[in-house]
């Protein structure tokens, strides 16, 4: 019994000592900001607006009254400085964006047939459902000319932009079908009558997004239009590895995987015939993830044999070092032999998917207070263009259990 009643007395202590810390320190135990920011030294209003009028190249100075504060953000509402797109990653139908796929090509020692022979296509799908060779074959491809220009030329860069088709990289155009589009994969086909013609070679490739937005304002009865522009790179690097292949978590990889059918077509036939093996993208094939298969740490050849790319370029590769042939007189020949250069070859590079809408939050144009630091009771910021700005202070103070904030907008009208 004296054992029980210990037991009892012990818990009863550990219960009052844990509530009188929760008491002390309490999940609720944070202060609404107690802050008021004015504006100094600016005497123009905007009567339609509310805004401070100042000229190009101005400085607004800001100060504080009130209480300690854990933190103070300032957000200038300049091009990517925008308090109320802190935390968008996926632009709303409303934004007007504009997509625009930049590739990078070139030829490895073009043959004389290669104008004739080879096809180099650049494809979009929207409804590729698995990394697999059931999964290309059973999606929708929409496919776009490549190097239709030249095709022999050593090094072009082509701009795609989307609307039903292809367009140029200038101009204004509806993107609403594309955008329909919650996310895309994007593919390259080299295609080839012979295995030797179906030398392409990756050099760039970037997806990017570009938001407009509108900082227009009406200031003594007169308008000015004034849009300006922020772009985002979804995808520019070729993988998340290094030229070591070694991982840096690149966010903008494409994560290309090479695709090899197992039958193609004959440009101006129709009848399906056994597609080479060889003549193949230095990349890993699809399916195989780095560190995965037969090498450790990180898989670094194709099936070929062939070093995988860690980095832009990426080409197919002519089969050398992979190929060994042994002639009757016991001799080895490890050259491609003619039949091999004359094999029908269709190869195709695929990315990974990435999310039509995709943007980069918006920054803090300044940590005007944090937490370790002494409290801060002016700011100033500098406009240097014209345009319709919303400046914003995010402040707030906060435990590791409760945030508790207050929000104060200025509008800045810079003539």
């Amino acid at each position: 019994m004296k054992k029980i009643y210990n037991h009892i007395t012990t818990f009863l202590l550990i219960w009052i000592a844990f509530t009188a810390c929760e008491e002390n320190i309490g999940f609720d135990n944070v202060e609404n900001p107690v802050i008021d920011i004015t504006v100094t030294g600016i005497t123009e209003i905007d009567p339609v607006t509310g805004a401070y009028v100042i000229d190009a190249d101005d400085i607004v100075n800001f100060e504080f009254a009130g209480e300690f504060v854990d933190n103070n953000l300032f957000y200038s509402g300049e091009p990517g400085y925008d308090f109320a797109f802190r935390d968008r990653y996926i632009a709303d139908k409303d934004a007007e964006l504009k997509p625009t796929i930049s590739i990078k090509t070139a030829v490895t020692s073009p043959q004389p047939d290669i104008l004739t022979e080879s096809k180099f296509t650049f494809l979009v799908s929207s409804d590729l459902k698995e990394f697999t060779d059931e999964g290309v074959t059973s999606a929708t491809w929409k496919e776009y000319r490549l190097r239709g220009q030249d095709v022999s030329a050593n090094s072009l860069t082509e701009y795609f932009n989307f609307t039903d088709g292809m367009v140029s990289s200038n101009g204004t155009f509806d993107y609403e079908q594309w955008y329909a589009n919650e996310e895309v994969a994007c593919a390259i086909r080299a295609k080839s009558n012979r295995s030797e013609d179906n030398r392409l070679k990756l050099q760039e490739f970037i997806v990017t997004n570009t938001e407009t937005r509108d900082y227009s304002y009406t200031y003594d009865g007169e308008t000015k239009e004034i849009k300006r522009t922020r772009a985002y790179t979804l995808i520019s690097a070729l993988s998340n590895y290094s030229s070591s292949l070694t991982v840096n978590n690149e966010p903008t990889a494409a994560s290309w995987a090479s695709y090899n059918p197992l039958v193609t077509i004959r440009e101006g036939e129709s009848e399906p015939i056994a597609n080479s093996t060889r003549y193949v993208w230095n990349v890993g094939e699809l399916g195989l993830n780095y560190g995965e298969g037969s090498g450790y740490p990180w898989v670094r050849v194709n099936s070929a044999k062939q070093p995988i790319k860690g980095i832009y370029d990426i080409e197919i590769k002519k089969p050398t070092d992979n190929i060994t042939y042994i002639h009757p007189d016991g001799t080895e020949d490890n050259e491609p032999f003619d039949h091999l250069k004359d094999e029908p070859r269709e190869s195709w590079i695929i990315s990974r998917k990435h999310l039509t809408r995709l943007v980069t939050p918006d920054n803090v144009s300044a940590v005007v207070k944090s937490k370790i630091k002494s409290m801060i009771w002016e700011y100033s910021h500098p406009y240097s263009s014209p345009g319709l700005y919303t400046a914003t202070f995010y402040v707030f103070n906060q435990n590791e259990h409760v945030t508790k904030e207050k929000v104060i907008e200025f509008k800045i009208l810079v003539r």
